[in-house]
Formats: structure tokens, C-alpha cells, sequence
């Protein structure tokens, strides 16, 4: 899997388990996703290289995402 992947995932994921769980139906999903939501951002920290940036020009006026050396240090901590 490519680190683009797993961004996607780590940030689809989530919030894939919270729209789950707004909706009355679909809440025993969700409840079951909701736990593991954060492995592709555990996922990320660990196999993304040391300086990762995805710029997209397309989104709210050329935005980029980036994992430095600090956030690749806190975001095992914040997503476990």
C-alpha cells in the first residue's frame, strides 16, 4: 500500500465511523468501526517518509498536508 493510501484512509476513516454513527441505522457499524479508526493514521506515522507533503491545488486555495518530524512524533500518541 502507498503512503497516499493510507492518508486517504486515515482520514476518511474516521470520519467514515462518525457518519456512521449519526445515523440510527447504521449504528451497530459504526460502533464496530469506530475502534479502529486510527490504525491507517498509526499506519501513516510509521510507514510515511520522514518529510511526507501532499500538496492539492484543487482544495481551498492550494492546500497542503504535511507530516514533519514533530507530528510524526505526536500522532501515535494522539491517535492510540
Amino acid at each position: 500500500m502507498d503512503t497516499l493510501t493510507i492518508l486517504a484512509l486515515a482520514l476518511a476513516t474516521p470520519l467514515l465511523a462518525a457518519g456512521l454513527l449519526g445515523i440510527p441505522a447504521s449504528r451497530a457499524p459504526g460502533l464496530r468501526l469506530a475502534p479502529w479508526a486510527a490504525l491507517p493514521a498509526l499506519a501513516l506515522a510509521i510507514i510515511a517518509p520522514a518529510t511526507y507533503t501532499l500538496e492539492l491545488p484543487w482544495l481551498l486555495l492550494d492546500s497542503r498536508l504535511g507530516l514533519d518530524a514533530t507530528g510524526r512524533l505526536f500522532l501515535p500518541c494522539l491517535s492510540g
